[in-house]
């Protein structure tokens, strides 16, 4: 290697270095390192999404939330926010396709010192929404709590994801979620809330960040019909 491409690589080092404080500091969450892949080389899995750092944000100002907590994250990516769970005390599966695993496994382990500090555990796993039943094992285990960043981006993954909540569901009947979505089109959105309310999600906004919404529910088995004739009226009993 030439003197001059010596230095180019200790330059984009350096600015690397930087990207990653810049990170941290948006987070709030100082040491923690995200690797990211720009263009050809990485994907949209490879790089933290706004909703992302909104989400790892409002759990860094909540840390009673998570702490103690097992979580399931979907649609991890890098894994910012599992990542940032784990820091805060979580026990979390982060979850992504076959192909994004790697690179959220890579980052786990640049954080696996940030993670034992924090009494928090990580480890990552392979769920398609599209076949959710060959990841059986891994739904059918019980949460405490369901994560997710800018989930959906088209509307052609709002089904397989809601499939997949409902698999969830048969295990983790009783287990909140909180999302995080950015609001890029208003009709899409509102289609999208209304397919969570379609699996049992009773949603609502729990803060608004610039165009990201973080949004909180419970998966709620749903209730029979109330009989009037069996209530009483109080007094009468």
């Amino acid at each position: 290697m030439q003197p001059h491409d010596v230095e180019v690589q200790a330059e984009l080092a350096e600015v690397k270095h930087l990207q990653q404080q810049q990170l941290a500091l948006a987070v709030g969450l100082p040491g923690l390192q995200i690797e990211q892949s720009y263009g050809a080389q990485g994907g949209p899995g490879h790089v933290v999404w706004e909703a992302g750092l909104v989400l790892s944000r409002y759990f860094v100002s909540h840390p009673e939330l998570v702490r103690g907590k097992r979580v399931l994250e979907l649609g991890c990516g890098t894994g910012v926010v599992g990542i940032t769970l784990a820091c805060l005390g979580a026990d979390v599966t982060l979850t992504d396709i076959a192909a994004i695993v790697p690179h959220t496994k890579y980052n786990l382990q640049c954080n696996r010192q940030l993670i034992q500090s924090g009494h928090g555990k990580a480890a990552e796993a392979a769920l398609d929404w599209n076949s959710p039943s060959s990841s059986q094992s891994l739904l059918a285990k019980q949460y405490d709590l369901l994560v997710g960043a800018d989930l959906i981006y088209a509307a052609k993954d709002m089904s397989p994801l809601t499939d997949t909540l409902q698999q969830l569901r048969q295990h983790s009947s009783d287990c909140p979620l909180t999302i995080a979505h950015k609001i890029r089109s208003l009709p899409a959105t509102n289609q999208f809330l209304a397919q969570l309310r379609q699996v049992g999600c009773s949603l609502h906004e729990a803060e608004t960040d610039g165009a990201v919404c973080i949004y909180i529910s419970e998966i709620v088995t749903p209730q029979l019909p109330v009989n009037s004739a069996m209530l009483v009226p109080r007094g009468k009993s």
